[in-house]
């Protein structure tokens, strides 16, 4: 027999569906059940499903010996912000290898020497380049690229942010959501024709009962930047009831280029990520 917990209050089933037609159940209304899922069928399950065509998102998961870029990441709704410009050369021990620490000391992201430990960066000055064109300019004495005159302009996207599911108080940091019309708002960058990444991440971890320590289940998604989707319910396939589950948004923008028998990878990116519990069965408790 299956076990029923029963969910009381304002933290019960919030359905991620539009805001007029959300079904939300309150303790003083109707006392609302989930009900959790019986045995191991979800055990050692490892998937990685990408739904449809990633367009130039793809080029985020190409190789390359290095990379430059400006990232801005939340963690969750109620957390800090992360900001920063960012380095990563190839390996340095390598004789084959151009690109060093002395590198980063050349490149010039909006004119200004972002790596250089004499610069001195305003307060914000990196998060005010996400929403417009940027310049990643590199040493002209040193460069050899398609180019010209080692200079990469790019319109970054503005900063993602999920707008709904809503999360305002740490009394409702899990919603609860509904994985049927599964509804997914954030702010909308019109300008941005690369479109956004919605991905579901679940690592086997169960708000109740034992967790499913074998198994990874990630759905990944390209969508248009309208400022909403709504997930099919493939995005949840393998995910069993009460799973404890992340949802995050990418967005960005990101070009490869050659420098010196190396590939560079100069991208900009901001992820917004918020946890949730997953609800596949209701049962009211007029049925328990």
């Amino acid at each position: 027999m299956k076990t029923i917990i029963p969910v009381i209050g304002i933290l019960l089933v919030v359905s991620c569906t539009s805001e007029e037609n959300a079904s939300i159940f309150t303790g003083d209304k109707q006392t609302y059940c989930v009900e959790i899922p019986n045995g191991k069928k979800n055990a050692n399950k490892e998937e990685y499903v990408v739904h449809g065509d990633m367009g130039n998102y793809a080029s985020f998961m190409s190789k390359s010996d290095s990379e430059i870029g400006i990232s801005s990441s939340r963690y969750y709704p109620l957390g800090e912000e992360t900001v920063t410009a960012f380095y990563s050369p190839s390996d340095v021990t390598d004789t084959k290898s151009h690109i060093n620490d002395e590198f980063a000391y050349k490149i010039r992201i909006n004119e200004k020497a972002v790596f250089s430990s004499t610069t001195k960066s305003e307060p914000g000055s990196i998060k005010e380049m996400f929403g417009g064109p940027v310049s990643f300019s590199f040493s002209e004495d040193n460069l050899q690229t398609k180019v010209a005159h080692g200079i990469v302009n790019l319109y970054v996207p503005k900063i993602v942010r999920i707008n709904f599911p809503e999360v305002v108080s740490e009394d409702n940091r899990y919603p609860l959501c509904y994985y049927k019309d599964f509804v997914v708002r954030w702010n909308e960058d019109s300008a941005n024709k690369d479109g956004i990444i919605v991905f579901v991440k679940w690592s086997g971890i169960m708000v109740f009962g034992e967790d499913y320590s074998s198994s990874y289940i990630y759905h990944i998604i390209r969508v248009p930047d309208s400022g909403s989707t709504v997930l099919d319910e493939t995005m949840f396939e393998g995910i069993p009831d009460a799973a404890y589950c992340s949802l995050g948004l990418l967005r960005g923008v990101s070009e490869n280029i050659e420098f010196n028998d190396e590939t560079i990878k100069v991208l900009a990116e901001s992820h917004d990520i918020l946890d949730f519990v997953l609800v596949r069965n209701i049962v009211s408790n007029e049925d328990v």
